[in-house]
């Protein structure tokens, strides 16, 4: 029953003007992007082929101290207005919320493969991670801002998304 309603709610989305002309709110896109630019040069120097063991442990601090915090606060703030928005009960989130957890858990399992001996799986969850975040941006481009941005102004999304997680 869950799947049918979550189903249902990203029919109607696709469907939807929201989906078809993306509106874009500019602070959800400018942290995007100020992740990715991030992300970019710290992956290719940490899966280069003279990569140390600091170069992978840049990459992980830096998703440990920004992007993941970064989807918290987005989870904790950002995915309840869109699902009030739509009213779907969590179900119009949900599989940004498991692109989360995929995410969480592959920088997780990054942590235990930054000694030298393990650069290859290493190297492979890099590329996973790349393709995961990918993903995650593409689904917030597509659904989330443009629902935030056709019923909160600019102002509003921003102070949302830059505070820090509180207990709103």
């Amino acid at each position: 029953m869950r799947t049918l309603k979550y189903l249902a709610v990203f029919a109607m989305l696709v469907g939807g003007t929201a989906v078809a002309a993306p509106a874009q709110t500019p602070s959800l896109t400018a942290n995007q992007q100020r992740l990715a630019d991030r992300f970019q040069p710290l992956a290719q120097r940490a899966i280069a082929p003279a990569a140390t063991r600091a170069d992978r442990e840049a990459l992980v601090a830096f998703m440990r101290g920004e992007v993941l915090p970064y989807m918290a606060r987005e989870g904790a703030v950002v995915y309840p207005l869109v699902d009030s928005i739509v009213g779907s009960d969590g179900y119009a989130t949900l599989t940004a919320m498991f692109d989360q957890d995929a995410i969480t858990q592959t920088v997780r399992d990054m942590e235990t493969q930054v000694d030298a001996r393990d650069a290859a799986r290493f190297r492979a969850s890099t590329h996973s991670l790349a393709s995961l975040l990918d993903t995650y941006f593409r689904r917030e481009a597509l659904l989330v801002e443009p629902l935030l941005a056709g019923k909160l102004s600019e102002t509003d999304v921003a102070s949302r998304v830059s505070e820090p997680q509180s207990g709103k």
